[in-house]
This record gives C-alpha cells, structure tokens and sequence, in this order.
C-alpha cells in the first residue's frame, strides 16, 4: 500500500509531502540502487527512495513545483532501477509491484496539489452613497479572502485599504469628511498568492444629482440620483426640486451621462 504522514490538505509551490510504500513483509533494496515512485500529479513527478534494508516500508518526499496540480494524489506506479532488486528474507526478489485495489495513496489520503493563484475578481462595480463607497464584484471559487486598494486621487499611490474581507463586496466609510473622487481597484488571495489587479473604478462618498439636458421630465422622478432617463433637466432644478439633496452631495452636469 501507499500512504503519507502528511496532514490530508491542499499543496501550494514549494510544500514537502511524505510518500511510504508499504510492504507485506521485510524487504532489502539491492546496493547503488533505487525504487522510484511515479505520482499521478499532472506532470507525472516522482519520489526516489535510494535504501531499503530489511524493512516493511520505506519513505521519501515529494517537492511540490509550480504547474503541478491534482485534486486526489495518487500513484500511477512503482519501479526500480535497471538491474536493481528488491528481495525478501529468502532472497526471493520482488516480480509484481502493482499496488493492491483499495490500498493507493487516493485511497488512504486526501492530498490536493494546487499551484495556480486564484482568479482576478470580475465584474467589479463602485457605487457613491452617502458618507460610503460601495465595491462589489463576482466571487471567485478559488480565492480565501480578497484585498481592497484605494487612492484619493488619481495621481497618488494606492494604499491597502483591507486585506481580511471574506465575501465579495465591500462598503469603504473611511472618509474623515472629505468628499472628493477616490480609486479603488480589488485582487483575490489564497495561501498561493494574490490574483492580478481588477478594473480601477472610482467613486464619491456623497450622493451624485445628475443633470442632463435630454432627461425625461427632468425632474428625477425615482430619486436614484443617476438615472439618465429621469435625471434633473436644469441645476436649478436638482436643487430647489430635490428633497433628498443634502450637504456634501454632489451635482454632476454632463451632455451624455449614461445610467
């Protein structure tokens, strides 16, 4: 059989993960020889064991390297080196080393091997709201948690804005009252690193008033704020008509401002 000490979990780059064969009896390698164990782990990678003498089992390690993957660890099969043997007590030599049905390295552990860091979020959206700015953006399967970057302007340098955010939305509040237009772009982590960046979006922690010439009604009938078809027609209107306008909002006047 085939098994390993290791704990039943995912593998990243770099992780070192015991393989034991397991014999029925006492076993002695002959000298200057080997026993490679051949892993089913997407580029096939092995595991050398160069001494076994007298014993019921033998162990080696297998490095994890960048490209490997597979979702159940197993053993593809066992060999030794041309001319080596593998003899017991007797000194009969070893014919078959196939692995027993029910008794390979799947079957006794749960190892998962995953080298790829996760997805970049997609779908990334920013939303202006009173005192905040909404993100969110499509989860990815892969990922742990994610990290949030933000910039006041767009000529500063991004700060990390939180790194401990587990779904995929997020509402920034940290604002100290100043109202101006802030960036903010989201990356997706697991423990094999952090995705590449997502789309840079900004957005106002004050609610925006749109004024469009072409509106509908001009009078923002829904009081969403931003709605093309039903936004203000005239400042003056998104002022004395608006009940909603409060201090620190902002009034965004445009030809083609889009929903």
């Amino acid at each position: 059989s085939v098994k390993s000490t290791s704990t039943n979990t995912t593998y990243g780059t770099g992780a070192s993960i015991n393989i034991t064969v397991n014999f029925s009896e006492s076993v002695t390698l002959s000298s200057s020889s080997s026993m490679t164990v051949y892993l089913n782990s997407a580029t096939d990678r092995t595991v050398s064991i160069t001494s076994i003498s007298s014993d019921t089992s033998a162990s080696g390690t297998y490095t994890v390297v960048e490209g490997d993957a597979s979702s159940d660890l197993s053993v593809d099969s066992i060999r030794v080196s041309s001319g080596a043997s593998l003899s017991d007590a007797a000194g009969n030599a070893m014919a078959v080393f196939t692995i027993p049905s029910g008794s390979n390295l799947s079957d006794n552990n749960a190892i998962v091997i995953n080298t790829a860091k996760p997805s970049t979020p997609t779908s990334f959206v920013v939303s202006s709201n009173y005192g905040s700015v909404g993100l969110a953006w499509t989860a990815i399967s892969s990922a742990e948690k994610y990290k949030v970057f933000k910039r006041k302007s767009s000529s500063s340098d991004f700060s990390l804005l939180s790194d401990t955010i587990t779904i995929n939305s997020y509402n920034d509040t940290t604002f100290g009252g100043d109202l101006t237009r802030y960036y903010y772009y989201v990356m997706s982590v697991n423990n094999l690193g952090d995705s590449s960046p997502s789309d840079t979006l900004y957005g106002y922690p004050s609610k925006i008033w749109y004024v469009e010439m072409a509106a509908q009604g001009g009078d923002d009938d829904d009081n969403d704020g931003k709605s093309k078809a039903t936004a203000f027609e005239t400042v003056e209107k998104a002022v004395k008509n608006n009940s909603d306008l409060a201090s620190g909002d902002t009034i965004y006047v445009g030809p083609s401002i889009s929903s």
